[in-house]
């Protein structure tokens, strides 16, 4: 059994849009497959390297949190980059567009004057990946930038999204997709399954 530490930026405050089931979903698949994890919140670089994080989410947070987040915290995009160099690592929605202005301002997408609010199915690295959007942009919602996966998906992306979350697993400890492959994950998927046939595009 492997145990795994998975760590957050400021949980209390980028979790506007549930981000942090993210890592419940990611737990919940490592005890399927034997392993076990913890979660932990961090509020500074310090506490990062102390926590020996095999992984680590930031998530989406509103003007208000971000500011207090950054006022805590004033290299915490960058930190997240040079974590991801070596770690995996998720950024979700405004915590996407905070590594990617960190990175360089052509990663960020441009952002159009239409505003959309609805689903989106697209792929990413040989996987489909089902989100929610509201932002219309000229570049794909989810990239890789290093170890991390960047996405403009709102939420908890990964319990929509299993065969992603098991992507992100393999890639911890080292493992196929058919090892992480049992009972209460075939029934999990069929459910997901099920809600990718509601909030698929139909277009």
């Amino acid at each position: 059994m492997t145990h795994l530490v998975l760590a957050t930026v400021f949980a209390d405050r980028l979790n506007l849009n549930a981000d942090q089931a993210n890592l419940f979903v990611l737990q919940q698949r490592l005890k399927w497959a034997g392993h076990s994890s913890s979660i932990v919140s961090v509020s500074s670089q310090a506490e990062l390297s102390a926590s020996k994080a095999n992984f680590l989410l930031l998530g989406h947070g509103s003007l208000a949190a971000w500011q207090a987040c950054l006022s805590d915290w004033p290299n915490l995009a960058q930190d997240f980059l040079d974590f991801a160099v070596n770690h995996a690592a998720l950024a979700v929605a405004s915590g996407a567009d905070q590594v990617a202005q960190a990175r360089a301002k052509s990663v960020q997408p441009e952002k159009l004057p239409r505003t959309v609010s609805e689903f989106c199915l697209e792929g990413f690295e040989g996987l489909r990946v089902l989100g929610y959007k509201n932002t219309s942009t000229k570049i794909n919602q989810t990239m890789r930038i290093h170890s991390a996966i960047v996405t403009w998906l709102h939420g908890p992306l990964l319990a929509k999204n299993p065969a992603l979350a098991d992507s992100i697993i393999c890639d911890l400890l080292n493992l196929s997709n058919e090892d992480l492959k049992n009972e209460n994950t075939r029934k999990i998927d069929e459910i997901v399954a099920g809600v990718w046939q509601l909030e698929s595009p139909k277009n």
